[in-house]
């Protein structure tokens, strides 16, 4: 039984590292699609260069969130199996957005939106991120369960 439950952990993982892999090598490749366009050109030529450079964009912002070790996302799951596994996946996803996503300073332009506006946003993100990790630390799992159960 215990064989049978590790087998399928290790099968479950290796899957995961293989999706990991797919979106790094999907948000890579569209980088260097994206590269090779030229910057010049008609409608059609700007809606593949901006198509190509959001798929980069999600592709490497979603491994950023994906894989932190929280318990609802898949990296919870690497952080809790292998730490020493989590540490250099979670280095290389970081490493492809610094080195791809960051560079991109054509993309980034000055915001000209007054500063309270930016404020009053980020402190609704940060209520509702806090509410988030409050919800899934505090509240018993027993109690999420009921919760879905009653949903359906």
């Amino acid at each position: 039984m215990v064989a049978t439950l590790a087998r399928r952990c290790a099968a479950a993982l290796a899957v995961l590292a293989a999706l990991v892999a797919a979106v790094v090598l999907r948000g890579t490749g569209a980088w260097l699609v994206f590269s090779a366009l030229p910057a010049e050109g008609g409608y059609l030529m700007q809606f593949t260069r901006d198509l190509f450079a959001a798929t980069t964009l999600e592709a490497l912002s979603t491994l950023i969130v994906g894989l932190l070790p929280l318990a609802f996302v898949d990296g919870g799951a690497i952080f809790a199996w292998s730490k020493r596994a989590w540490l250099p996946t979670y280095v290389a996803a970081v490493f492809a957005f610094v080195v791809i996503v960051l560079p991109m300073g054509d993309s980034w332009g000055e915001i000209s939106a007054p500063l309270l506006g930016w404020v009053a946003m980020f402190a609704g993100f940060a209520v509702v991120a806090v509410g988030v990790w409050a919800y899934f630390r505090f509240v018993p799992e027993k109690s999420r369960e009921e919760v879905g159960a009653g949903a359906r």
